[in-house]
């Protein structure tokens, strides 16, 4: 699975790269597809700020299927909240 964001959709190269490959997106019940995301503050500071398009695939013996898209926003300042797969905040 890899989350990619690009300053904008028609973007050939991406800006930043998640992925369980690297350990920033792990599989918390795979069974019921809750995962979580990770960035690192140092990687959304090297990011800027502003909107970014976004996409999350997930690669299933060669089949990609698209798990979701649309736009990230990097702002200042601390953390909002940890946001789980299904919408809910903690």
């Amino acid at each position: 699975m890899w989350m990619m964001l690009r300053r904008h959709a028609k973007d050939e190269a991406a800006v930043m790269r998640l992925s369980t490959d690297t350990g920033e997106i792990v599989l918390v019940d795979a069974v019921n597809g809750l995962f979580s995301v990770r960035v690192a503050q140092a990687d959304l500071e090297r990011l800027g700020l502003g909107d970014f398009d976004q996409s999350m695939i997930a690669s299933i013996q060669n089949y990609k299927r698209s798990i979701w898209s649309g736009l990230f926003t990097n702002n200042p300042g601390p953390s909002r909240g940890t946001f789980v797969s299904n919408g809910a905040t903690r």
